[in-house]
């Protein structure tokens, strides 16, 4: 629902940078190239744990969809839009909704192609069960509606319920991943390859692609675009793709170990590489503790 709601309210006009756009979108492909390029490698470097040759290859298959995925697919609702939307009003927001698009119609129903084709191979029976998936469903329908009746015309009651069951769907998703993960969370595995590739290449390497490599060419120079490109490439992982990789039987280990660890690292490694955000933070915490003095005087 929450998918639906923001492809509903999805409006490309007002005061948006394309450049900025195309930047994110460029920076995305690249790093699902690079996560699949790895996701792959890794489960090629483990294929003793199965079973003949084409075993190693549909798991090399799927794992690099998974693995892809899980650097193009961020949390831009929950985090980048509530943390981003009100530094940068007036590109983040737009941006944040923006980029759902590529993520369920590009980076998911590829990642989906990959895992189905691990067991079924490429097929028509195969493209139809990925375009099938609710997520992909939800996306096309909030797009029909903006373009039938435009923008932010969801009635009232149901934009009500849709962003009640969005807020709710993160917080289920995350419970349910830790749950699921309790039962022996260690050091040891979330210092194992998979994670700790995922996590490395989301907190550090996605900002240097974009702001490094990607937004030079496109002549993006201005201080404040870039800082608003490297916040947004540190955004972690959306909690979807670890019910997603639940669902398919892809790693769900590794990338709940990474939504895990890339939620919670990245608020302390934006608030250091933004001064802006650590300002904000500081008066905010100020303000709190200020509060708190109040009333126990009072």
């Amino acid at each position: 629902m929450a998918i639906f709601r923001a492809m509903a309210s999805l409006s490309l006009s007002g005061g948006l940078d394309w450049k900025i756009v195309n930047c994110v979108v460029i920076s995305k492909i690249i790093m699902f190239c690079i996560g699949a390029l790895v996701g792959a490698y890794i489960a090629r470097a483990s294929s003793g744990t199965f079973t003949g040759p084409r075993a190693a290859s549909v798991s090399a298959r799927a794992r690099a969809g998974i693995f892809g995925v899980c650097l193009a697919c961020t949390n831009d609702l929950g985090v980048a839009l509530p943390v981003l939307g009100t530094l940068f009003p007036s590109q983040a927001s737009p941006l944040c909704f923006l980029m759902v698009l590529p993520a369920m119609l590009l980076f998911i129903p590829t990642c989906y192609a990959l895992a189905n084709a691990s067991s079924k191979g490429f097929s028509l029976v195969m493209f139809k069960s990925v375009l099938t998936q609710p997520l992909i469903l939800a996306s096309v329908a909030g797009i029909l509606l903006t373009v039938v009746a435009g923008p932010g015309r969801v009635p009232k009651a149901v934009d009500v319920v849709c962003e009640a069951f969005g807020s709710a769907a993160i917080c289920v998703m995350l419970c349910a991943m830790g749950a699921k993960l309790s039962g022996g969370l260690s050091l040891s595995r979330l210092f194992s390859p998979g994670p700790l590739s995922l996590v490395a290449m989301k907190l550090l390497l996605s900002p240097v692609v974009c702001c490094w490599v990607v937004a030079p060419r496109l002549g993006i120079t201005g201080a404040n675009d870039l800082q608003l490109l490297w916040l947004f490439s540190m955004v972690p992982t959306a909690a979807s793709i670890w019910a997603m990789a639940e669902d398919l039987g892809i790693d769900s280990e590794s990338v709940g170990l990474a939504v895990f660890a890339s939620t919670l690292l990245s608020g302390p490694v934006m608030l250091a590489n933004d001064s802006n955000l650590s300002s904000a933070f500081a008066a905010r915490v100020r303000g709190v503790l200020h509060s708190g003095v109040l009333r126990i005087e009072l």
